[in-house]
C-alpha cells in the first residue's frame, strides 16, 4: 500500500453505499467530502461496468454472505484484478482476491 508505484483504487460502489445509507438516516455525511477526498488523498476513483455488475451473478454465496454491496466489490476486484482490502474477515472465505487489513 505505501509502494507510491501502487495505483490505489476506491470503488464508486463505496460512494453509492454511503449514499444509500445517508438516504435512510443511517450516516450523517456531507456527501461531497468523500467524492472530493478520495483523489485528493492520491486515489482513484474505480469505475462500476456493466461487466462488474454482471459478475455479481456469477459468485457464489460464501458462509451466507449476502452483501450486495461487498458482493460488488469482489466481483470488482476478481475481473480487474486487483487486492481487495478490507476489514471485514467474512469476506476473506471469497478468495485470494481479498486481503485483511
Amino acid at each position: 500500500m505505501r509502494d507510491p508505484a501502487n495505483t490505489m483504487f476506491v470503488s464508486q460502489a463505496s460512494l453509492w453505499e454511503i449514499a444509500i445509507k445517508q438516504g435512510l438516516g443511517r450516516l450523517s455525511v456531507d456527501l461531497v467530502r468523500p467524492e472530493q477526498a478520495i483523489p485528493q488523498q492520491g486515489f482513484r476513483w474505480l469505475a462500476l461496468s456493466n461487466a462488474h455488475l454482471l459478475a455479481v451473478a456469477e459468485l457464489e454465496t460464501v458462509l451466507g454472505h449476502r452483501d450486495p454491496f461487498d458482493r460488488l466489490l469482489i466481483a470488482q476486484s476478481r475481473l480487474e484484478p486487483l487486492l481487495l482490502l478490507s476489514v471485514d474477515r467474512q469476506l476473506a472465505a471469497n478468495g485470494s482476491t481479498v486481503q485483511i487489513v
